[in-house]
């Protein structure tokens, strides 16, 4: 499968994508990218900061710091 919504981050260090119906971030300095425990991962949206993804799931739009594994989810 093709990876899906591909993001660059606005500070130009990550890359945020779908793949596999999990969303994945990768920072560009690594070659090995993070899992992120996220399913019906649709239209990935970046925090101004660089701290924050977003994607849209049905009617809501959880919101994933980068650095921590947590979601906030915001309806």
């Amino acid at each position: 499968a093709a990876y899906e919504f591909p993001t660059i981050s606005p500070d130009a260090t990550m890359v945020a994508y779908a793949h596999g119906g999990h969303l994945w971030i990768r920072d560009l300095d690594h070659e090995m990218p993070r899992q992120i425990d996220a399913e019906g991962v649709h239209f990935l949206f970046w925090a101004p900061q660089s701290d924050y993804v977003a994607y849209l799931v049905e009617d809501t739009m959880p919101m994933i710091p980068v650095v921590e594994n947590w979601v906030k989810e915001f309806r």
